[in-house]
């Protein structure tokens, strides 16, 4: 009886924080490919907002030269553009984004900035007969970028560590 209620206790957490309970898989170098056309949709929870530019990340100049992005941001200083905090923000690449010279682009929440540190995101030519994907990136709470590919499934795209 006692082993019973200890599973379902355990499994009812699980359910109502799945994070919490198991690791998320870190996203490989070929998860993170972009190409002219796709679109990124960035959803923060919480206290977590989308930062571009400044230290470390993607330039801002670079930034402009492969992507649109809606909405504006709240903030724009110093070469860092920053959302508000649970901000929904879309960008969509641009169709020539794989001829700018820009190899890699990379971003973090502007709340958490060293601890969601993304991994970089290569851009490349878009191979003919391919369409257009979309990748949707949401925020944990513990400090964690987690992207759903195109084909559904999660992956971690930052740099923090899995447990």
């Amino acid at each position: 009886m006692l082993r019973t209620v200890c599973v379902a206790t355990v499994a009812v957490v699980l359910h109502l924080s799945p994070s919490a309970g198991f690791a998320q898989t870190m996203s490989t170098p070929a998860d993170r490919i972009l190409r002219p056309g796709d679109t990124i949709q960035w959803t923060p929870l919480g206290g977590h907002k989308l930062r571009l530019g400044g230290s470390g990340l993607t330039s801002l100049t670079d930034v402009d030269k492969v992507m649109t992005l809606s909405p504006a941001p709240a903030s724009e200083s110093g070469g860092v553009r920053d959302w508000n905090a649970g901000q929904a923000v879309t960008a969509t690449l641009k169709d020539n984004a794989d001829t700018q010279g820009v190899a890699n682009f990379v971003f973090t929440c502007g709340q958490h900035p060293a601890a969601m540190l993304s991994h970089p995101f290569t851009i490349e030519a878009k191979p003919a007969a391919e369409n257009v994907r979309t990748f949707v990136i949401r925020s944990e709470n513990v400090f964690k970028w987690i992207m759903k590919k195109p084909d559904g499934t999660d992956v971690q795209v930052d740099t923090t560590p899995t447990p």
